[in-house]
């Protein structure tokens, strides 16, 4: 697990080749997910490197979004670079 959002009932994880590469990887970490949502109502949401390093601020709003929706109140910041929203802060 990479981030949790304990408020939000939100985990985000980044899904690279090296451990989610195997159809048995990807079963297992689509069941452990499957299993936290049943029982605490948790939602794990997995990005890709790409979405990550390529697409990181589009990627920063619907994650921001995401969490909204579960009831964060806090806002993005924008990115020095493109000028749209990248950080989570709050």
């Amino acid at each position: 697990m990479d981030v949790r959002y304990r408020g939000q009932g939100v985990v985000v994880e980044l899904d690279g080749r090296a451990f989610h590469d195997s159809p048995r990887d990807r079963d297992r970490d689509a069941l452990r997910d499957l299993a936290e949502l049943s029982r605490s109502g948790v939602v794990t949401t997995r990005l890709t490197y790409g979405l990550v390093f390529d697409d990181a601020c589009r990627t920063a709003v619907l994650i921001g979004d995401l969490l909204r929706r579960r009831g964060w109140t806090g806002r993005l910041q924008n990115c020095p670079n493109c000028r749209r929203p990248l950080a989570l802060t709050g």
